[in-house]
């Protein structure tokens, strides 16, 4: 089963943007840097394995979401 990940970082925007978050307040709650987490959601990197459990925890989805496992 092929994931998309290609389609992780407009997840984490329209996930972030529903909680009503900046990318600082994302970064504060996943424990990551801010600069990662723009480069996530303008798609200028894959996040890592850990990065996508720290950002999933923060939202409060599944990581089988983020990666668009399940919908």
């Amino acid at each position: 089963m092929a994931y998309k990940l290609y389609d992780i970082g407009n997840r984490i925007e329209k996930l972030r943007k529903a909680k009503g978050w900046s990318q600082n307040r994302l970064s504060i709650e996943s424990g990551l840097a801010v600069n990662s987490v723009y480069l996530y959601e303008a798609q200028g990197t894959i996040p890592t394995l850990i990065s996508i459990c720290s950002i999933a925890e923060a939202l409060g989805v599944t990581v089988g979401y983020l990666i668009g496992e399940e919908d």
